[in-house]
């Protein structure tokens, strides 16, 4: 079966090797799929001095409004046109909700 809707995924960043050679790297922390408009059950993770900033994949199999923040509105809010086949990658906030609607 095909993919259809919208494909959330949450990574936190990670400090990860030895002192002289430190890189950041991505790691997985949740995901969701949606095959109808709504909002996620995802939320933006709390940083800590392990764990940086959080970032956002989105893949969307048709054009679609993403809208992120602690009260998402992806009909007539603040929000990103993810065009269908292109992967955005946004950063979340803490505590900040995902919501989406077909474009």
């Amino acid at each position: 079966m095909a993919f259809q809707g919208i494909h959330f995924a949450l990574f936190q960043s990670a400090r990860v090797g030895s002192v002289s050679s430190e890189t950041d790297a991505l790691m997985l922390i949740d995901s969701e799929t949606l095959a109808k408009d709504g909002e996620s059950r995802l939320i933006g993770p709390v940083p800590s001095a392990k764990f940086g900033h959080a970032t956002l994949r989105v893949d969307a199999s048709a054009d679609a409004w993403v809208s992120v923040s602690e009260t998402p509105d992806a009909a007539e809010g603040v929000r990103i046109l993810v065009r269908a086949g292109v992967p955005e990658k946004l950063l979340i906030n803490q505590r900040a909700k995902i919501a989406w609607k077909k474009a």
